[in-house]
């Protein structure tokens, strides 16, 4: 008798359902951003010290000032590519981790750079631990220190 209520009490402890978070998650959906006609995927988003999203697509580079979304200003066609990482960088330098390998944005000036020992290396991640910058790639991991980068 004794282990029957046992038994019946663990059986409906087990069928109560549990949650370890709440379900009252909140989001908003930005129905106003647009990449035209072409059907782009996003992969990676970063916010800039000026409030710019930056946005890293199948198909470049985009940023989106919170009413629209154009490709970023950067002429190597070399970059219209996968971006598979965004980082910010100094309040004014933008990491951008693409399937063709590493460039730095200076988005106040308008200028990029590309890293030349990661210049055909498939970027997947990045990563900023106080000066320095941990980049995952296909390859293994690298590490830059940023004031050797920037110099």
């Amino acid at each position: 008798m004794k282990l029957n209520y046992l038994l019946i009490i663990f059986f409906v402890y087990i069928s109560m359902p549990c949650r370890a978070q709440s379900s009252n998650f909140a989001y908003h959906v930005l129905k106003n951003i647009s990449f035209g006609h072409q059907n782009i995927a996003a992969n990676c988003f970063v916010q800039d010290s000026l409030g710019m999203i930056w946005v890293g697509t199948n198909n470049g580079l985009y940023n989106y000032d919170g009413y629209t979304a154009k490709s970023a200003p950067i002429p190597d066609k070399k970059f219209k590519t996968f971006i598979h990482a965004l980082l910010t960088l100094d309040n004014k330098y933008l990491a951008v981790g693409t399937g063709d390998g590493l460039f730095i944005y200076d988005y106040i000036k308008d200028v990029h750079e590309v890293v030349g020992d990661l210049a055909h290396v498939d970027v997947r991640s990045l990563l900023l631990d106080e000066d320095k910058l941990w980049i995952g790639t296909l390859n293994g991991l690298y590490v830059y220190i940023l004031e050797k980068m920037y110099n």
